[in-house]
């Protein structure tokens, strides 16, 4: 029960993070969570899905402008453009998983790389996706 539902939760929430209409970064805890049964973090679709919600949350917060054009890596996420919560700021938990999920792929991918001498998708992860 707990993989059939698993897979359920993770495949709805890649593909709707990936839609223009919805944005919601509480799908990078599912990747990094349930990422075993369905996608995971190493896969095409939660680099698709990382590189959206990036690029999205880049053109949100001045924050990440900002750093851009200072030379500082990386993106601070959000839960979604226009939240206005406490402000409508980036939140430390979604960015911090956000990491995690680049980790796992991280890991994933070297793992692969050491057991069959391919990279099969960290291109996809490191392209650009650390500018605005």
């Amino acid at each position: 029960m707990r993989n059939s539902y698993a897979l359920c939760v993770c495949r709805v929430a890649v593909h709707t993070a990936q839609l223009p209409f919805k944005k919601d970064s509480a799908v990078l805890h599912a990747i990094a969570t349930f990422g075993e049964y369905s996608f995971d973090a190493a896969s095409e679709e939660a680099a698709a899905t990382i590189s959206v919600l990036a690029s999205t949350f880049c053109r949100e917060y001045p924050i990440n402008q900002q750093d851009d054009e200072a030379g500082v890596p990386g993106t601070l996420f959000g839960r979604y453009p226009g939240d206005s919560y406490a402000g409508g700021n980036p939140w430390q938990l979604l960015t911090s998983v956000a990491a995690e999920v680049f980790y796992l792929g991280g890991t994933a991918n070297v793992n692969r790389i050491t057991e069959r001498g391919v990279n099969e998708v960290g291109v996809a992860y490191s392209r650009n996706l650390c500018k605005c």
